[in-house]
């Protein structure tokens, strides 16, 4: 990458040339004018380069389904941001920034324009935001030049007319890029950086989630956090406690959750979910993943909700940190980054892959079995003991997952102290991840003897609203979990010859056999049955449940689909009924399943509907499924009063090196029947769509092209995929 022969410079209001700087040549202080300093210096210039070669941290919106572009959204995303915050730890740019007190500070930004959405030459005013304490601010300039904050009460070019601006004419291959020279600050503090773009008379922010383009909850940003590396002094009454302290062992940046295509790795997969069954292998190494392996990646329930927060992977890497444990041939701290010497000192980037695969590792078979059984066995009492015994030893407590009681989420933080308040109250001292470099967060237990409760406060990441978390007696939702559980990898390993159903969120629903046998939920008395034979059920997060049936000695080898052999083909599929346990408007109906009946051969899908408005719980929804996971129908599809229905069909050939991975749409107002069905055919390179009458199971039509949406794309051994 190379910057341009003409430096962009900057505007305010009309004029045309602005130096940034500050900071006058008789000044000596360089605090940042963020914290009410007088420091601050920004530039802007066009740079040449490409979405292909950029190495900064991509912010903006992650669509996994597209491999091909790094996850890329180019049909929502107006500009492609990249970018980060430099500090005197390194010289890599990190997306949620780190950096200590009176450090220079730097904030970078490339700002790379979709050409699909916006033609060349159009001109552009950029603006960069600044937010803390809950408040938006532009950047202005005082009468002596200086920069500094001004608080935004609105989003439009009124409230804008003071901001600096940089104004620029979109081109191919170019990025804008600007720098804010933040200089150093006296305390520690948290900081939000965003991009607002004005073209025309349209204003909007350059977005990390799909929506409203001036709602700021849909923002992309780069977080900044400022973390005194001072230690931390143990509260007062602290009576127990380890050597493990917030500063300097917790990480200096928050936990915003990330939703990174790159942030779990073939690896994390392979570990979690079995090589054998993810990857395309060469020599007994995983080349790349093959489609059931994105499929894990984008619809897994361990991966997908990385972006809600890892607070469970900061909790176990700080700790695994402090004691030394290895990971990825790492041991030391300074096998990270040798510039640091405590875990306040690391970058993201240092350790994103070991927050991401500790984090999935809270789902292996050895965690959840931990949570399950043993931790309801725990009063509050019993969870003090265990974080007391295991300070100063090998294998401490590393992380408590607390529970909001209604279901709402968890959050996983590290103990550190126990104190004794008296009045039977004792407090456990906390490293909250989404709070760094803060040593005064605890949960508050009443130990009394038949009346023990807690009570906590957090969120689930940084950026969320706050939860209550608390739990009573044996009605306990605060587990204790040890650091030797993070060894654990295996997370859900699909054996040969069965195929699996998951349910979604805010469903209850069952899988009922061609012989009429159940499992799943039992409607009339909302409890788990499992009368399949050879069938295993297990709870996931949350309410979600996972059903496997083994033993299906079931063909891979289909026929076309007809008329003729419709009946034969449904009268031999699963019966899966579903009905939503919430009434919460504007829910999406979906159906996981997935198959492996012989080694050469898997397959999966999502099937989910648009969003339905009027939601009745006593209404049932059928879908009807094979054991080769290849046909799929949604049953009186045209009444679900959800719009469309998409399919992700993902297929892997192993015999043939290759596979292929399908995204298919339905409008229910383009079917003449009241039904809808897919059928996955040659090699699993075509995917038929098909239409009947589920009342007769006649009348079955094969829609013609236009009448659907579909994309698809080709995975091959060797790594290479091809959308066709």
């Amino acid at each position: 990458m190379k910057n341009s022969l003409v430096v962009l410079v900057l505007t305010i209001v009309a004029t045309f040339w602005f130096t940034g700087c500050s900071n006058s040549e008789s000044s000596t202080s360089t605090q940042s004018f963020l914290e009410g300093g007088t420091y601050g210096n920004i530039t802007a210039q066009t740079i040449e380069g490409s979405l292909e070669t950029e190495t900064m941290p991509f912010f903006g919106i992650v669509n996994p389904m597209n491999i091909t572009t790094q996850g890329r959204d180019s049909s929502s995303q107006i500009f492609f941001p990249y970018g980060g915050i430099k500090s005197s730890y390194g010289e890599d740019y990190n997306k949620y920034g780190n950096t200590d007190t009176y450090a220079n500070t730097m904030l970078k930004v490339r700002l790379y324009p979709n050409t699909d959405k916006i033609v060349s030459d159009t001109p552009v005013k950029m603006y960069l935001l600044s937010t803390a304490g809950g408040y938006i601010n532009c950047i202005t300039t005082s009468s002596d030049g200086e920069l500094v904050l001004k608080q935004i009460m609105e989003i439009s070019t009124q409230s804008l007319s003071s901001c600096v601006n940089t104004s620029y004419t979109v081109s191919s291959n170019t990025a804008l890029e600007i720098a804010l020279d933040l200089g150093e600050f006296k305390a520690s503090s948290t900081y939000k950086f965003e991009m607002l773009w004005e073209i025309g008379d349209v204003i909007g922010f350059v977005q990390h989630r799909a929506g409203n383009f001036t709602d700021f909850s849909n923002a992309a940003f780069i977080g900044l956090n400022v973390t005194d590396t001072n230690p931390s002094t143990l509260p007062v009454n602290t009576y127990s406690s380890g050597s493990f302290l917030p500063v300097p062992n917790g990480f200096g940046f928050q936990n915003w959750g990330d939703d990174a295509y790159d942030l779990f790795t073939k690896e994390d997969i392979a570990d979690g979910f079995g090589k054998e069954s993810v990857c395309f292998i060469d020599n007994d190494t995983c080349v790349a993943l093959n489609p059931f392996g994105y499929f894990l990646k984008i619809n897994h329930d361990s991966i997908y909700q990385g972006i809600n927060g890892l607070c469970y992977g900061y909790a176990m890497s700080s700790m695994m940190l402090k004691k030394n444990a290895y990971f990825d041939d790492k041991k030391f701290i300074s096998d990270y980054n040798p510039l640091a010497q405590n875990a306040v000192e690391l970058n993201y980037n240092d350790v994103n892959h070991m927050i991401a695969s500790q984090y999935i590792n809270q789902f292996s078979k050895g965690a959840k079995e931990y949570l399950n059984n043993t931790c309801p066995t725990f009063r509050p009492t019993d969870v003090i003991t265990l974080i007391e015994n295991g300070f100063n030893t090998f294998n401490p407590i590393a992380a408590i997952q607390v529970f909001n009681a209604k279901g709402l989420g968890g959050h996983a933080i590290t103990p550190y102290a126990i104190s004794d308040e008296g009045d039977s109250i004792k407090h456990i001292y906390v490293y909250d991840n989404n709070y760094p470099g803060d040593s005064s967060r605890y949960i508050e237990v009443n130990t009394t003897s038949g009346a023990e409760q807690w009570h906590y406060y957090s969120g689930l990441n940084a950026g969320s609203p706050g939860l209550s978390f608390e739990g009573a007696e044996l009605n306990n939702t605060m587990c204790p979990m040890p650091l030797s559980i993070y060894s654990e990898r295996d997370i859900s390993v699909q054996e040969i010859d069965s195929t699996r159903f998951v349910d979604t969120n805010g469903v209850n629903a069952q899988v009922v056999d061609a012989n009429g046998k159940i499992s799943g939920a039992d409607f009339s008395t909302l409890t788990n049955i499992n009368n399949i034979p050879n069938t295993t059920l297990s709870k996931l997060t949350g309410s979600n449940n996972e059903l496997t049936i083994a033993d299906l000695n079931n063909s891979n080898d289909l026929a076309d689909i007809n008329a003729t052999n419709l009946q034969n083909y449904l009268s031999g599929m699963f019966t899966v009924n579903a009905k939503f346990s919430t009434t919460d408007v504007n829910q999406t109906l979906g159906m996981i399943q997935s198959s492996i009946l012989d080694s050469n051969i898997s397959a999966a899908y999502y099937l989910r509907t648009g969003a339905i408005a009027d939601i009745n719980l006593s209404t049932m929804y059928t879908f009807k499924a094979d054991a080769t996971s290849r046909i799929v129908t949604f049953e009186h599809f045209t009444t679900s009063q959800s719009g469309v229905l998409q399919l992700m069909h993902y297929i892997t050939m192993n015999n043939l090196g290759k596979g292929y991975i399908h995204e298919v749409e339905v409008s229910e107002d383009k079917l003449e029947q009241n039904s809808i069905g897919f059928f996955v055919k040659n090699n699993g390179e075509e995917v038929i769509v098909f239409e009947y009458n589920a009342d007769t199971n006649a009348s079955f039509n094969v829609l013609e092209a236009d009448r659907y949406l579909i994309s698809t794309q080709q995975l091959d051994s060797n790594g290479s995929v091809t959308k066709l």
